[in-house]
């Protein structure tokens, strides 16, 4: 298994754990700062696992919004688009999917992220 940063910004930071799953299906460990938001992807094929290791956050799905805390888990069926916002600083698991099945967004669900995170303070 290997570490990898593949991202880091403003909102946080993106870590990928390479070699963990098979199918090279992808277990991302994401770290997002309080008031921004991730995701709005919506894969075709593969559902995700969704899990808060540490803070509070509002989880939407299709059109189901919820909050979630530490410890909290999610499945996310193939087919629904999906996105989170932290309430506070975050820590987040998302696996299952690989990269290829990661491509496909939601327009109206990136819109809503572009927006929380261009106000975010």
């Amino acid at each position: 298994m290997k570490l990898k940063k593949i991202n880091k910004d403003k909102r946080g930071e993106i870590w990928l754990i390479e070699g963990l799953l098979s199918e090279k299906k992808e277990f991302t460990i994401m770290k997002t700062k309080k008031g921004f938001a991730r995701g709005g992807c919506i894969h075709k094929k593969y559902d995700e696992g969704f899990f808060v290791v540490s803070g509070d956050i509002s989880f939407t799905m299709g059109s189901t919004r919820t909050t979630m805390s530490c410890g909290d888990f999610q499945m996310i069926p193939a087919g629904y688009p999906h996105m989170y916002e932290s309430f506070v600083n975050s820590i987040v698991i998302e696996y299952g999917v690989p990269a290829s099945d990661k491509k496909k967004k939601d327009k109206s669900m990136r819109k809503l992220v572009e927006e929380i995170n261009k106000n975010a303070i």
